[in-house]
């Protein structure tokens, strides 16, 4: 069985699974009897990357050049943003498109849509990128967690928010002065410091928790717990990365409590 892949976006994650899937390939088709291969991009700034490997590759500056391209199985979107993501997302949808994406603001903005276009159109909608690092918690729960009863998921949710969380936490620091030393550690990539900047903000941890909400069909049954200062790692009463919690020190920080 042969699937094409039209990627959206080629910037640090695109290059990275373009890159998996050509160095993995063989041994995928070896266990799954499924061959995978990129077979079309769409990167408006692609002539500034001379160095990236195009054989075989189509190559688009605009995304909905994706959606038209009868080659293309599913639709890898790795843009970002929202307004233009749910555009083609819904589009490549509406053509009969698979869909995968990593953009957990478009999930917590627009997630209901998009689910609801998916369900109607009988395609997958594969998010769970979006949702603690491509840790697959999204399966466990849907898969090996499906005949109990979750009360409640707690955690880390992104390595920047663990950083600055442990740095308080351990070692008393307030929040600006945690979230000032993991930029100076890291303002040597720009890239990354924007990031350092953008996960600290209130949205990326709620995105993050209304993504996996959704995703388990159940949007107004679970709070969401914002966070600005220690209180984001207080909502359940204590600090996640407190030395010797049961849930974890450190590290990646996640916990599902089953009920009866």
């Amino acid at each position: 069985m042969d699937i094409r892949i039209g990627i959206a976006g080629l910037g640090t994650i695109g290059s990275g699974v373009v890159e998996l899937i050509r160095e993995n390939a063989l041994v995928i088709r070896e266990k799954t009897g499924v061959s995978l291969s990129v077979v079309a991009i769409a990167e408006p700034a692609i002539d500034s990357r001379p160095d990236f490997d195009r054989t075989g590759i189509r190559i688009y500056k605009d995304g909905m050049d994706l959606v038209s391209d009868p080659a293309v199985d599913i639709l890898v979107e790795l843009v970002g943003g929202v307004a233009f993501p749910k555009k083609l997302v819904l589009a490549a949808l509406e053509n009969g498109k698979h869909v995968v994406t990593a953009n957990k603001a478009l999930l917590a903005k627009e997630g209901q849509e998009i689910y609801q276009t998916a369900a109607r159109k009988q395609l997958a909608l594969g998010i769970e990128a979006s949702v603690a690092g491509g840790i697959p918690v999204i399966k466990t729960i849907r898969e090996a967690l499906v005949g109990n009863r979750i009360l409640e998921i707690r955690g880390i949710i992104n390595g920047t928010c663990n950083y600055i969380l442990t740095r308080m936490a351990e070692h008393g620091l307030s929040f600006a002065a945690a979230l000032a030393e993991a930029q100076a550690r890291w303002e040597q990539d720009n890239a990354v410091a924007a990031r350092a900047r953008q996960q600290t903000e209130q949205a990326a941890a709620v995105d993050r928790a209304r993504a996996e909400a959704y995703r388990r069909g159940a949007w107004d049954a679970y709070p969401v717990y914002p966070y600005g200062s220690l209180y984001y790692g207080r909502p359940f009463g204590h600090p996640y990365a407190r030395p010797g919690h049961p849930w974890g020190r450190g590290g990646i920080n996640w916990g599902i409590r089953i009920g009866r």
